[in-house]
């Protein structure tokens, strides 16, 4: 490498001198970095508004199942359900239900098949009663407002 290369080449990693180039790469990574950021953040606003939907839908099945419910136990179930985690599994209409949401941790989950009238809950109250659970109206909160808001 000649004298002339090393010196431009020294100046370049101090900071002096000028690279034909430097500025354009500069450019174009400060536009790559500014159109990552920017569809960062249109992903993360696409997200915010569809669980905004998803919790207006699951407020109006909340609302909905309020006035049919048929009893006060039914109603403090219900109430109980609308508080509690759900996550969809792999099988159609089947979800895992959180016991609970009043700041447990290690939460026990349950599995709810529903199927109308003859749902099923892995939780002891199923099993005891053989009547819809809070963790089966927390399903069917979330099934309602899923299937409303695809």
């Amino acid at each position: 490498m000649g004298y002339y290369s090393e010196h431009l080449i020294a100046a370049m990693e101090e900071g002096h001198g000028s690279w034909p180039y430097r500025s354009a790469a500069s450019t174009y990574a400060q536009a790559q970095a500014q159109a990552q950021a920017d569809a960062q953040a249109q992903a993360l606003a696409e997200i915010e508004a569809k669980q905004a939907a998803f919790d207006a839908a699951k407020s109006r099945a909340y609302e909905r199942l309020m006035r049919i419910a048929p009893d006060i136990p039914t109603v403090n179930r219900l109430h109980r359900a609308y508080r509690l985690d759900v996550l969809p599994a792999n099988a159609p209409a089947t979800y895992y239900v959180s016991s609970s949401n009043w700041g447990k941790t290690n939460l026990v989950k349950y599995k709810v098949r529903l199927a109308g009238t003859r749902s099923t809950c892995t939780c002891p109250d199923f099993r005891y009663r053989q009547k819809a659970c809070k963790h089966i109206l927390a399903a069917w909160l979330y099934h309602a407002a899923e299937t409303e808001t695809d």
